[in-house]
């Protein structure tokens, strides 16, 4: 019997050994994973820092504005052939283009133009831009520019 206790006392030992092992080697893992996402969230805030702000980022945001107006224009407003643009169909003309830029904005481009503009008013900064295009274009077709 004593060599059964002796064999039962070394195995029971064996496993609490294993899974001792197995603890250290989990929390050795997950301590690595915390360091790796810190690092890599340290790595995003460098990058965020050196990126280059420079005229392009307005750019990019005009192109596409003025991009998905062109293409309104093209399937909305030529065809409808209005003689003059009242300030009801103005508004109109920018909810709907406001909608299509938005929905033209990859998280890649809203990223670029975070770095120039405050996340909580980029929506104003696009509202205005789109507001001064839409105007324009009823200015010159109410004038027969168009």
């Amino acid at each position: 019997m004593s060599e059964t206790l002796i064999l039962a006392i070394i195995i029971c030992s064996a496993c609490f050994l294993m899974l001792l092992v197995f603890a250290v080697v989990y929390i050795l893992l997950r301590a690595r994973h915390k360091e790796q996402l810190e690092t890599l969230a340290a790595s995003r805030y460098a990058i965020d820092l050196n990126a280059a702000i420079d005229k392009s980022i307005t750019d990019l945001l005009n192109y596409i504005i003025d991009e998905t107006f062109s293409d309104y224009k093209l399937k909305f407003l030529i065809p409808m052939n209005e003689g003059y643009i009242n300030s009801d169909r103005e508004a109109e003309i920018r909810k709907d283009l406001t909608r299509a830029v938005v929905s033209r904005l990859s998280d890649a481009t809203l990223n670029k133009l975070y770095l120039l503009y405050n996340k909580s008013n980029i929506s104003d900064v696009i509202a205005d831009k789109i507001y001064i295009v839409v105007m324009n274009y009823v200015l010159d077709h109410n004038n027969g520019k168009i």
